[in-house]
C-alpha cells in the first residue's frame, strides 16, 4: 500500500480561480494514483522475481536432486539385497554344517 500525506488544500487558493483549485484537486488524485501505481508495480516486480527463484529452485530439485536421490536410493537397495543374500547364504552355511555335525 502506498500512502501520500499532503498538506489540506484550500478551496480557493489567493490569487487563483476556482480553475487553479480544480487542477491541484487533480494533482492530488494524480499523485496518489501515482504512488498507488508505484506501490503495486513494486509488489509486482517482488512476486515476478520471488517466482523466478522458485522456478529456479524446483528445475533444480526435478532435473538434479531428485534424479540424484534416486539414484542413491537404488544403490542403497542394492546394497541391502545383497546384504541379505549374503546373510541367507551364511545362515544356510551354519544350518548345514550344524546338520553334519553328530552331536556329541
Amino acid at each position: 500500500d502506498a500512502f501520500v500525506s499532503l498538506p489540506a488544500a484550500e478551496a480557493f487558493p489567493a490569487g487563483g480561480s476556482a480553475a487553479l483549485a480544480y487542477a491541484a484537486e487533480a494533482h492530488r488524485r494524480a499523485l496518489e494514483a501515482a504512488a498507488g501505481l508505484g506501490a503495486a508495480e513494486l509488489a509486482h516486480d517482488l512476486t515476478a522475481r520471488e517466482l523466478r527463484t522458485t522456478t529456479q529452485r524446483l528445475r533444480a530439485l526435478e532435473r538434479r536432486w531428485i534424479p540424484e536421490h534416486e539414484r542413491v536410493l537404488r544403490e542403497v537397495e542394492l546394497a541391502l539385497d545383497e546384504s541379505d543374500r549374503e546373510e541367507a547364504a551364511r545362515v544356510r552355511w551354519v544350518i548345514r554344517r550344524h546338520a553334519r555335525v553328530p552331536d556329541a
